[in-house]
């Protein structure tokens, strides 16, 4: 169960009192669902078992967007697509994202739209009329809610106990955090911030966080006022694809330091670090995985040399003593077979990968592959990776050394961004746009501060 903050309690209130007259689909509607879908999520087609925590029921358009709860209105899907990649985008949009080509696209799509067909009866929908009643209704509760929250945090103030809002040094991670990204961070209590050792604070207060200037950029990058970011990044990436994302998407969705064990099989939690994306970025017809460094280089390969001689080819399994040419794609104890080759395979050159002679992953080409990997796993058709950092030939030598083996058709997709020249490029804003003109001041700041401008 997701923990119980304040605007969860206000959703819960006001999905509450649309029950009451927008109902959701009974069970028999449910598995009528399961039936017309084949098991299987209509957005990315991940086979579905009933019963099982990840088969959920998603809203085609939100209760926030004026959807209903109607059987219509309500897809098998995963718990991937529904609570962490799709969010509030138009179901068409993301399904375009969760496709590998037109003719997968177009029978996905005539799915789903049978289904609407099939299901639709409009003397059972919620009017909007109605809709508008019951949420002028919840308003009310929750202005009533609101207060008496006030009173109780005025209670805990007087008692002298602290409220939980976040880790002893909330405030001065706020404060290295440019400010128009602080919507981006919707719990700074449970937000996962980097801490130098377990049990530290953590360092999303100092001057050279990659965390905090992560969030800075890409939070200012998808806020609604970041137009003008928006577009001075595209530019600067020279991506016709991106440029065209940002004039045309309406609104834009960020997830920061994104997991998904499922991605690339990494499982069980406790066995190795899952990929963590720094941010994630949707926009219009685009889905951006940004890689952020700001002082720390790209991440190596923990394998050799105890457990893996740092060769690909057969014998270079210290530990297990397998065949295989590389030792993560192969059971460990509990510890799953990873898809980073599987997956780095489908976009890359044939020859790419010889075996024999070094891994070509044994060193900073690690974290490049993983979140390359991760990219075409959250949006198989139209992904871009942007590896954001200030700009340095030993990091493009590393990140390139991977890009090179792709094929032709995937190499334009990864896109470097040198923050140095992004504060110089938002900073010559300040007579047309104030977000962009600060964010280049904060950054500038921050990139002096670590002796990079």
């Amino acid at each position: 169960m997701p923990k119980i903050t304040v605007s969860y309690a206000k959703n819960i209130i006001r999905r509450a009192l649309r029950e009451i007259v927008d109902p959701s689909p009974e069970p028999d509607q449910l598995e009528l669902a399961w039936k017309h879908f084949e098991s299987r999520c209509a957005y990315c087609g991940v086979v579905l078992t009933r019963g099982s925590k990840h088969a959920h029921f998603d809203h085609l358009i939100s209760a926030a967007g004026g959807g209903v709860n109607h059987i219509s209105n309500r897809v098998l899907c995963c718990s991937d697509c529904n609570e962490k990649e799709k969010l509030d985008r138009p179901w068409d949009e993301f399904l375009r994202c969760k496709t590998g080509g037109a003719t997968e696209y177009e029978e996905r799509l005539r799915k789903i739209t049978d289904w609407i067909t099939m299901r639709a009866q409009p003397g059972e929908l919620l009017s909007n009329d109605d809709s508008t009643v019951v949420d002028g209704l919840a308003d009310e509760v929750n202005v009533f809610f609101q207060t008496r929250v006030d009173k109780v945090r005025e209670l805990r103030a007087r008692t002298g106990r602290s409220s939980p809002t976040g880790p002893a040094n909330v405030d001065s991670i706020r404060d290295n955090i440019f400010d128009e990204a602080h919507f981006a961070i919707e719990d700074w209590a449970g937000f996962p911030w980097h801490r130098p050792k377990k049990g530290a604070l953590p360092d999303a207060d100092r001057p050279h966080s990659s965390q905090a200037f992560c969030i800075s950029v890409w939070g200012a990058f998808a806020a609604q006022r970041g137009g003008r970011v928006r577009a001075v990044i595209a530019e600067l990436l020279n991506d016709e694809s991106m440029v065209r994302a940002v004039a045309t998407s309406k609104a834009v969705s960020l997830r920061l330091e994104d997991v998904n064990r499922r991605r690339l099989n990494e499982f069980p939690a406790g066995w190795g670090n899952p990929t963590q994306l720094d941010a994630v970025v949707s926009l219009s017809d685009v889905t951006v995985v940004v890689e952020s460094k700001l002082t720390e280089t790209l991440g190596r390969c923990s394998q050799p040399p105890k457990q893996c001689s740092g060769d690909f080819k057969p014998g270079s399994d210290i530990k297990t003593k397998s065949n295989a040419p590389c030792r993560l794609g192969v059971q460990d104890g509990q510890r799953t077979p990873r898809l980073y080759w599987d997956v780095i395979r489908q976009i890359s050159r044939p020859d790419a990968y010889p075996e024999g002679g070094k891994c070509p992953f044994a060193g900073p080409g690690y974290q490049t592959m993983r979140v390359i990997a991760s990219a075409v796993q959250v949006c198989r058709s139209s992904w871009r990776v942007v590896f954001a950092y200030p700009f340095d030939q030993a990091t493009r030598r590393e990140i390139d050394s991977v890009v090179e083996r792709l094929l032709p058709e995937y190499q334009d997709r990864i896109l470097h961004l040198d923050y140095v020249e992004l504060a110089r490029a938002l900073s010559r804003e300040a007579e047309s746009d104030p977000i962009a003109r600060d964010l280049g001041a904060h950054m500038s700041a921050r990139l002096r501060m670590c002796g990079l401008l």
